[in-house]
């Protein structure tokens, strides 16, 4: 018959699988930090950087009259864009989509999309990165926004931009001037005082997996955008009406060509 087992025994048989799953994570972490440290040349075409930055939008500071009204100032608007690598065939009720969200002729939307992809074919050739980043069309409205988030395709996305509002109207617009796309003063009082009036905008810093992924951020990795005090101008806007509507009058009464 055989006799029981040596009471010591399953203990040493732990202990002996433990000390071998001790070993085998120290092998894999040393392994990990190698490959993070020293990859192999195989490896670095592959590799990208783990750090990523999303720059937070902070509003252009508001243009006011002497008494304080609102002259000129900056909401958030979407415009669609098309990532052209998630594009799947065929495209036709796509294009058709599109041009009919964003009012955009749908010939126009299909030679610009379809000529990217033409484009990202031979950057293929040439180990080029492809293009991304197609926009179309102008801000939406709140109807074209609404139909934009309907279209279900993994190509069709929106970004957030900068739309530059003037509640006083033709009254000021000319004293105003305009902005660029990338809301910086072009002319008039808006160029005259780019420098007060454009923010400093925040930065968030994370690290990002492999896949682009989000993993964490560092307690340092975020930094708030700083708004500006509005840029108080000497017109009053009440008085720019007055003004507009004796000048109309003018020209009426006086069946001139203008004033």
């Amino acid at each position: 018959m055989t006799g029981p087992a040596p009471a010591g025994r399953p203990d040493t048989v732990l202990r002996v699988l433990g000390l071998v799953m001790s070993l085998a994570f120290v092998v894999v972490v040393g392994r990990v930090v190698q490959l993070q440290l020293a990859p192999g040349a195989e490896l670095l075409p592959h590799l990208s950087d783990r750090q990523a930055t999303f720059v937070q939008m902070v509003p252009r500071g508001d243009v006011i009259d002497r008494r304080g009204r609102v002259l000129a100032t900056t909401r958030s608007g979407y415009r669609l864009f098309v990532d052209p690598t998630l594009l799947v065939a065929p495209y036709g009720q796509l294009m058709s989509d599109i041009a009919r969200v964003t009012g955009v002729d749908e010939g126009e939307v299909a030679e610009r999309v379809i000529g990217k992809l033409a484009e990202n074919e031979r950057r293929l050739t040439q180990n080029r990165a492809p293009i991304r980043y197609i926009s179309v069309g102008g801000i939406l409205n709140d109807a074209q926004l609404e139909d934009a988030r309907r279209l279900d395709s993994p190509a069709i996305a929106l970004e957030r931009r900068p739309v530059r509002e003037v509640p006083g109207g033709n009254d000021i617009a000319a004293i105003l001037g305009k902005v660029g796309v990338d809301d910086d003063g072009l002319m008039g009082a808006e160029l005259a005082f780019d420098d007060e009036l454009e923010p400093q905008p925040g930065h968030l810093t994370y690290t990002r997996d492999s896949r682009g992924r989000p993993l964490w951020i560092e307690s340092a990795g975020y930094e708030p955008g700083s708004t500006v005090a509005p840029v108080r101008l000497t017109i009053d806007l009440e008085l720019q009406r007055i003004a507009r509507e004796e000048l109309e009058r003018g020209v009426k009464d006086s069946d001139a060509a203008g004033g």
